[in-house]
């Protein structure tokens, strides 16, 4: 048997993004930007009022300090408007987001004055109650970006901010990767459509469905949806056809080493458009499968992924095959893109066999901790969504999944309170929706299902941080044994040429950047307890904060020690994104452009879930 990851390998090295397209905003909605994208125009466009209030010179409200002062309106500037100079010494109404007037330096917002919000008409006259400073409730142009300065970089999946910021800088198009077309053919002739008749030996085609549903989950498009029987002509037609209009094929059934597995067949002819190679995989549910291409009638080759047909393991097998392969199609690189962050980890709430030399994939749910101890233990916990575990043909009960845990080969058996690595599973978007396999805050846990279907009682929803009351509280860590406990953590702060070449020459006019930064990381480590609610306090034992000026900005790394109860990843993390923010704010006078991109722990040492480190490729 072939290890999982070598197989994935071998698909997607056959496996390239689609050629970028130009496409209007409204329809780029969930694709990948193909090139870098820069502001055509300044945001916002003009300079503009905050509030609702007057226009003003700030040096004609000087007196006010003392006594109110009364100026004469000399116009009304509704949003949308372009309005006169504003004469000297005199005042005009604006509304918010309205354009100001020239000769106007400041915005007293309505409440400060005389007059009453809401519609009214144009006062003669009206009484400044405070002294405007200069840019008092004003919007400056080009204050979020100026034309030219980058947007979005090549790579940045449009969500909705992503769009309302392309369209904010002028943009009517954008160059993208297009959504996969994916053909979805489920084959056997024991199969019949839904709600149709079944005769004797015949099962409802619930794959085709399942499928499908999964490819747009994954943000393809489901272009071709069919069925084929059981002998090699009839699915060598259907494939070909189908390839016409696809850019990847997805086959179910028909894989394993039965007489009448059709996509075998088609596999061993030697002249076909259809090339076609078989694997077993140590995977449970999953092990048979198979991909190649198809020669469409365009002269196109299109990658087949050809998958078991028993709905679980078809489940499985999207997950962790198609499903990046499509990611790579639409230029996600590896990771789905509906797949949530890197798997986290929860621990079993019952026991369940391992599948040997197979890595498993069990379906899981999320469920109470199953005893009274248990429930001070941080995470989450899960039990077999079906009593039965993985049977690949669990087909009705997969609506409880929530997502599939993973067992490495070589486990006997995975015993209460062992952690499990997650997967995340797809749901359509919606209220309740979201791909991360994290647990639902409440509602929608359960009492555990022992293997024979027993359950550990009907508990309320319990989350670590909450009692019984729901009354919030902090974890009481007096049993653990205190342990030698490390962790590190990095920022980055992107800088502009001006301010790395000021960084290297000391010439920043608030001082020595870096030995700031490095003290406020310090400072802020010591102060987490106070900083973020129900954190423990407990010794900082030791830390570092290095700070390194790059070409582009400054890389912060920080490693905090202690020998306590719990651990200090958020220590670290504070002390990284402190000393980045007074980065930040210490060269703001020589450019405002500077920011923090990112802060994340990075490794972790000691306590019961011992070593963690972050892949090397996850890192800036």
């Amino acid at each position: 048997m072939r290890a999982p990851e070598a197989y994935l390998a071998e698909i997607l090295s056959c496996v390239e993004p689609l050629p970028a397209v130009e496409l209007p905003l409204a329809q780029a909605h969930g694709l990948v930007l193909a090139r870098d994208h820069a502001a055509g125009l300044p945001v916002p466009p003009w300079t503009n009022a905050a509030m609702d209030g007057y226009a003003v010179d700030s040096r004609s409200t000087a007196g006010a300090k003392a006594a109110p002062v009364i100026l004469p309106v000399a116009g009304d500037i509704p949003a949308g408007a372009v309005p006169g100079t504003l004469p000297a010494g005199a005042a005009m109404r604006i509304m918010t987001g309205a354009m100001l007037p020239d000769g106007a330096d400041a915005v007293v917002k309505v409440e400060d004055t005389d007059q009453a919000a809401g519609p009214a008409p144009v006062p003669d006259r009206v009484e400044i109650r405070v002294r405007a400073a200069a840019g008092l409730n004003v919007r400056r142009a080009g204050e979020d970006v100026r034309p030219g300065d980058p947007v979005l970089p090549a790579g940045a999946v449009l969500d909705a901010t992503a769009l309302a910021a392309l369209a904010s800088v002028g943009a009517a198009s954008v160059t993208v990767v297009p959504r996969a077309r994916v053909a979805v053919i489920s084959t056997g002739a024991e199969l019949v459509a839904p709600g149709q008749p079944l005769p004797t030996g015949s099962i409802p085609d619930s794959n085709s469905l399942l499928l499908s549903g999964l490819v747009v989950e994954h943000g393809a498009t489901a272009s071709v949806v069919a069925g084929a029987g059981d002998d090699a002509d009839s699915l060598e037609e259907a494939v070909r056809r189908a390839a016409s209009d696809a850019d990847l094929v997805v086959t179910s059934g028909g894989v394993s080493a039965g007489a009448y597995d059709p996509l075998t067949m088609l596999g061993q002819r030697q002249t076909s458009p259809v090339e076609l190679s078989f694997a077993t995989i140590a995977m449970q549910p999953g092990k048979p499968q198979g991909h190649g291409t198809v020669r469409a009638d365009d002269g196109r080759l299109v990658p087949l992924i050809a998958l078991p047909g028993n709905p679980v393991s078809a489940l499985v097998s999207f997950r962790t095959i198609v499903a990046p392969a499509l990611a790579r199609l639409m230029g996600h690189g590896d990771r789905p893109p509906a797949s949530g962050p890197a798997p986290v980890r929860a621990r079993a709430a019952v026991p369940w066999p391992g599948a040997g030399n197979r890595r498993q994939y069990m379906p899981v749910r999320f469920v109470d901790a199953p005893q009274e101890g248990a429930a001070d233990e941080p995470g989450a916990w899960v039990a077999p969504s079906h009593r039965l575990g993985s049977g690949s043909h669990l087909v009705a009960s997969l609506p409880a999944a929530q997502a599939l845990a993973v067992v490495e080969p070589g486990c006997p058996g995975v015993e209460v309170g062992d952690e499990v690595d997650l997967l995340a599973l797809t749901r359509p978007a919606g209220p309740a929706a979201g791909p991360s396999p994290q647990p639902p805050i409440a509602g929608s846990r359960q009492p555990a299902a022992g293997p024979t279907g027993q359950t550990h009682g009907e508990a309320p929803v319990r989350l670590t941080h909450l009692d019984r009351a729901g009354a919030a509280r902090m974890v009481d860590v007096t049993d653990k044994e205190p342990t030698v406990r490390t962790a590190r953590a990095r920022a980055f702060v992107d800088c502009s040429a001006r301010v790395v070449a000021a960084l290297r020459t000391g010439s920043v006019p608030k001082g020595d950047v870096m030995a700031v930064a490095r003290i406020a990381g310090i400072a802020a480590a010591k102060k987490v307890p106070e900083l973020l609610p129900l954190a423990h306090t407990i010794g900082v034992h030791g830390c570092t904060v290095d700070v390194t000026l790059t070409d582009d900005g400054v890389r912060i790394d920080t490693r905090v020690r202690t020998a306590d109860r719990t651990g200090v990843e958020m220590e670290a993390l504070t002390a990284a994104t402190v000393a980045a923010l007074a980065i930040v704010d210490m060269v703001k006078g020589v450019d405002r452009s500077a920011r923090l991109r990112r802060a994340e722990i990075t490794a972790k040492s000691g306590g019961r879930s011992g070593e963690w480190v972050r892949p090397a490729s996850e890192l800036p």
